[in-house]
Order: C-alpha cells, then structure tokens, then sequence
C-alpha cells in the first residue's frame, strides 16, 4: 500500500496530458474510453475550455465493444467526425480497457488516415502514468508526424538564437502569465522564439520547429521531444527555467548550447560546490521547474538545497543527492522531518509543524484547490 494516497491528490493522468499538449493545434483528440478519463480531464485538468474551443472526443467504449473488440465502430465513429469537422490531424489515445484488451492503435490510425486523408497517429497512453508520460509521448507524436521540413519553410525575421520552448502546457503553466515570463525571457536575452509547445500557440507555429537553433525545455513533459529532435535533425537542447539568479546562468547556457552544439541540463550543475550534504532543505515537485528552483537557491542562499520529485519523468533530470519519491508515504519520510519545504500546499500536510514552508501551487497536483 505504500503507492496509496490518503492526503494528497493524484497528479493528473497520463491521458489529460497529452490532451493537454495538444489542445490548441487544431486537430482532433479521441480519447478510447467509455468515459471516465474525458470527465476527469474536462472538469479538473483543462482551464482553457472557456476561451477556446478544442475538439476532443470520447469514444464512448461500451461493455460489448470491449468484449468484441469492435474496432470497426470506432473507425466509423472517427471517420465521420472528421469529414463533418475537418481537423488538421487526428490523434487517438489509449485507457485502460483498450490497453489491456490489447487494441491495435496503429492499425485504427492507419485505416482512419487513408480514409480521411488526414494524418492520424496514437498517442501512447493507458492511464496508468501520470501527464508527464502522456504529454512526453504527445509532444514525440508531434515530432515524429507533424512538423514541416526545413525546405517547405521560409527562415524567419534574423536574431541571434532561435530557440523552441518545448513542455509548455497549464499543468505546469496554468496562467498565461507564466508563459508570458518565458516569452519574455527569451525577448530579454534576444532569443527568437519560432515554436511553443504548446499554450498560447498554433500548429502553424510548431509546423516551424525544425527552424531553430536550440531546443529550451521547460519542464520534463518536452525532455523525449528534445531528444528525438536532436536525434533526427541535430538541434540541441537546454534544460531549465529562468528563475530568480538562475536566470542568468541560464541564459549563458543557452549561449553556450548554441556555440558548442551540446545539450546540457542547466540547473544540475548551479552552485553546488562546498555546500552541506546533509541539508534537510527542499524544493518537491516536477524536476525541471524545482531543479531550477532550487539552483536559484542555492546561488542566492549559499546553502544545498535538494529537490524531491514526485511525478514520473526525471531521467537524467537530477543530481545523485536529490530524490524521487514514487507515491505519498515515500515523500512523507523524506520531508516529514524537513528544516524549509518549497512546493504545493498539500505537501505542508506531510511535513512537521515548526517546518518552514513557502508555498507554490501545482496545477498538476492540487487543480483549482490553491490556483
């Protein structure tokens, strides 16, 4: 039991991130589901609803067509939604019934695909994962079928870096002004942003990702886009957030990446040296934005500050002497007894009562709760 929740919330699923990734390039989600996994990402996981509209749809999954494995009415389903709707593509994900029947997702992309003439490809996804898997294989999906090559492209206006923010969704990015600060950032320090992946953005925008110079990963859901990227067209990329001091070094290591085309995860390395191993000072949360977090820290305080990850991607996200932490009571024994905490409210309910803890809602984890 020890993966069991009794004071936090669950992250949200691996099926609202992809959603989420890929709500504002025009195509057509279609969840295979009989409904639950829709519900939860409309009602508790999306803020956009009210702004805009996005097509996404549930299959409507019904206990005979799991039993028989009725492929041809989802195929017919799909098929006459989108000569009604005219997506720009179509994109079908997986849950947990289709995924243990072992529905064959690629053989449904490809019969929708030739009868439509609209690119379909699976998202992979079964509910099981939390959205930094879904979004992960939703921004590789991305990759892998819908960017344009560089000679269908005209180069865009002349800066010195052109750059993509790869892992832009509200799960991590919930207001407009978050991005707004990375869009920013980049402006500051003459960075041209050709793609943003994927809030306040267009698939016409991320059709032009091949165009930049840098890859700029801004939480852990764009680490698998980057990397594929790098394989396939050779873009490096860069790992962080600009936060606080950090920025700076940030910055440089963009520079950096551009000048010697090597990768780098940006906050790994910040201001580490000669600082106390057995700190019980941390930053809990996704790897990225608190590995930024706590480098900013670290450089400002002079004291090690660690980060506790507690969503599933972190592949080469942190250093040895942070933690991942998979369920509630295994961050409850690292941070129960902590001197400073830096995350989501619900955490300070798992750390002792002189702790102190400085609060940063995420959207992923508490919703609207904190928001």
């Amino acid at each position: 039991m020890n993966r069991a929740y009794k004071v936090l919330p669950v992250f949200a699923g691996d099926v609202s991130g992809a959603c989420s990734a890929l709500y504002e390039l025009g195509g057509m989600i279609v969840i295979h589901d009989p409904s639950g996994c829709n519900s939860t990402y409309n009602t508790h996981d999306e803020v956009r609803w009210n702004k805009m509209e996005s097509l996404i749809f549930i299959s409507g999954l019904t206990d005979m067509d799991a039993i028989t494995g009725n492929d041809d009415k989802l195929i017919e389903d799909i098929v006459k939604a989108a000569d009604e709707l005219k997506p720009k593509f179509i994109a079908i994900t997986n849950s947990p019934i289709p995924y243990v029947n072992g529905t064959d997702f690629d053989y449904i992309a490809r019969e929708v695909s030739k009868r439509t003439g609209i690119k379909t490809f699976p998202v992979a996804t079964n509910a099981f994962h939390d959205y930094t898997k879904g979004a992960a294989s939703a921004y590789v999906a991305v990759v892998n079928n819908l960017l344009k090559s560089k000679e269908e492209l005209c180069e865009i206006e002349s800066v010195n870096i052109k750059v993509n923010l790869l892992g832009v969704t509200p799960l991590d990015y919930p207001r407009e002004n978050d991005v707004n600060i990375l869009l920013d950032f980049c402006k500051n320090n003459d960075f041209g942003v050709v793609a943003n992946w994927s809030y306040l953005t267009s698939l016409e925008e991320v059709e032009k990702s091949l165009l930049a110079d840098v890859n700029v990963v801004v939480s852990s859901t764009g680490i698998a886009a980057a990397k594929r990227m790098e394989e396939l067209y050779g873009i490096p990329y860069v790992v962080g957030i600009p936060v606080g001091e950090f920025a700076k070094v940030f910055a440089d290591d963009i520079r950096e990446c551009f000048n010697s085309k090597k990768s780098k995860v940006s906050f790994l390395n910040a201001a580490v040296e000669g600082l106390e191993c057995d700190s019980k000072r941390y930053v809990v949360g996704e790897p990225v934005i608190a590995g930024s977090v706590a480098a900013d820290k670290r450089i400002k305080e002079g004291k090690n500050v660690k980060v506790v990850i507690t969503t599933e991607n972190y592949d080469g996200l942190k250093r040895d002497e942070d933690i991942a932490c998979v369920g509630e009571e295994e961050i409850e024994a690292v941070i129960r007894d902590a001197d400073y905490v830096h995350g989501d409210p619900f955490y300070k309910y798992l750390c002792n009562d002189s702790v102190d803890f400085e609060k940063e809602p995420h959207f992923a984890l508490s919703g609207r709760v904190y928001m």
